[in-house]
């Protein structure tokens, strides 16, 4: 949005759609927007390119499988 704070950035997955996106040369995870405008209206929006799969976890040594 324009003249709203924005921070963009990568992130590294394993998702199934980060694996096709390596597949096409893109890198293995996603390119993302944190929306500050949402922010000011106490709302977090960060949108992935391509879109984070859902339905994949993450390893994560604090959070029971």
């Amino acid at each position: 949005m324009r003249g709203k704070p924005q921070r963009i950035g990568w992130k590294p997955c394993l998702c199934d759609a980060a694996r096709e996106s390596a597949e096409r040369g893109r890198g293995m995870g996603h390119l993302w927007v944190w929306c500050g405008a949402c922010h000011e209206d106490g709302l977090d929006a960060v949108f992935y390119e391509p879109p984070h799969d859902v339905t994949y976890h993450e390893a994560n040594p604090y959070r029971p499988p």
